[in-house]
């Protein structure tokens, strides 16, 4: 049995994965196995996976008959590997030096970690220097264990191996979606862990500063689904902190959203927003965008997610006459005479807070 199967998906990375691959086969853990898992790629990516695979037995092709997205290609790696851990490395990325794979190996056996891995290197293609920005998001200060909860990332599973038999027992493997995938995968990983043991050397380069996302109306609404998946997985683990992180990635799909065709995304979108409505009362206001978009294609959910009371103050005249009252939604605040009669509204977006007397009659524009 090899000691870590090495899963890559190849798409089109015929001026990337010789490098990938070299950083493999330069390991000084020698017992591995890398499989290849070429998803019907256009250019001649097969046929220099194919030249490593000839000069060296430890690579394994597996070459799909259709395009079936990176998801599929993972997880038919997944069901192939038959090493003790297993590894990810996207075809563009490579290893920063030739003893990742031996300690992160060592470190997992001699602590019994289920999950074991290290900091990331940024590499920019174009400066040909590091990016790395210090912080728990890139670099841990020390090698020990760390508890999921008190890391809360959801990005960079592949700076880790995982043991490949906990992984299968725990069905835990990527949906098949065109983008978001990967945090599904390791949401669900960490959060069946709980915990992971963390090396401050660093485990993994990415290759940054080259790639432009071209949003469809399928990667929107796959991202959705992935967010969506993974707060019920944080839902699930009562990883509440993970959870509100989670929500508030989704001011960073605005830029897709705008691309797109909202109609198309719509339910999906609502969907993340009923999620959102329906679990623990929070402060978290998605972008006003989202707001419209549930206004406009799911009026109930839209409803239901900003008047939902979180909280209720009374103020009392002669400590006995309840006078005013000021009630707080996730979406706007009341001011109220008596408790009934309107005075104030408060909306808060991203971006301002409007006051409206007597709850429609605009009046003051706060921003920033």
């Amino acid at each position: 049995m090899p000691k870590v199967s090495v899963i890559i998906p190849c798409y089109n990375v015929a001026k990337y994965i010789g490098q990938c691959l070299e950083s493999l086969l330069n390991q000084t853990l020698v017992d591995i196995e890398i499989i290849c898992i070429d998803d019907k790629s256009t250019d001649n990516t097969l046929a220099v996976i194919k030249k490593y695979a000839r000069q060296d037995n430890r690579i394994v092709v597996k070459a799909l008959k259709q395009n079936s997205g990176v998801a599929m290609a993972r997880n038919t790696g997944i069901k192939m590997a038959t090493g003790e851990f297993i590894s990810f490395i996207d075809s563009d990325d490579f290893l920063p030096d030739t003893d990742v794979l031996m300690d992160m190996y060592n470190a997992a056996k001699t602590n019994d970690a289920k999950i074991c891995g290290g900091s990331i290197i940024m590499f920019n293609p174009t400066t040909g220097g590091d990016e790395t920005t210090v912080s728990l998001a890139t670099k841990f200060p020390s090698d020990g264990w760390m508890n999921y909860s008190d890391w809360l990332y959801d990005y960079g599973f592949t700076r880790f191996i995982y043991n490949r038999k906990w992984i299968i027992k725990n069905k835990i493997y990527f949906p098949n979606y065109i983008r978001h995938e990967d945090p599904v995968f390791f949401i669900n990983a960490m959060c069946c862990a709980e915990r992971f043991y963390a090396l401050s050397r660093p485990t993994y380069t990415y290759r940054v500063g080259y790639k432009k996302i071209n949003w469809t109306s399928s990667m929107v609404r796959d991202t959705f689904y992935g967010i969506l998946d993974c707060l019920n997985i944080c839902r699930k683990y009562n990883m509440w902190p993970m959870y509100m992180r989670v929500a508030e990635h989704i001011q960073n799909m605005l830029g897709g959203i705008k691309q797109t065709d909202t109609r198309i995304t719509s339910q999906s979108i609502c969907g993340v927003l009923g999620r959102l409505a329906n679990d623990v009362p929070n402060e978290y206001v998605p972008p006003k965008l989202l707001l419209s978009i549930a206004r406009r294609y799911c009026h109930d959910i839209y409803r239901f997610y900003t008047a939902h009371r979180i909280s209720i103050r009374r103020m009392y005249f002669m400590f006995m006459i309840p006078f005013l009252s000021i009630i707080r939604t996730r979406a706007c605040r009341y001011i109220r005479l008596f408790g009934f009669v309107p005075l104030v509204k408060i909306q808060a977006t991203n971006h301002a807070k409007y006051y409206y007397l007597f709850n429609i009659i605009p009046v003051l524009k706060i921003k920033g």
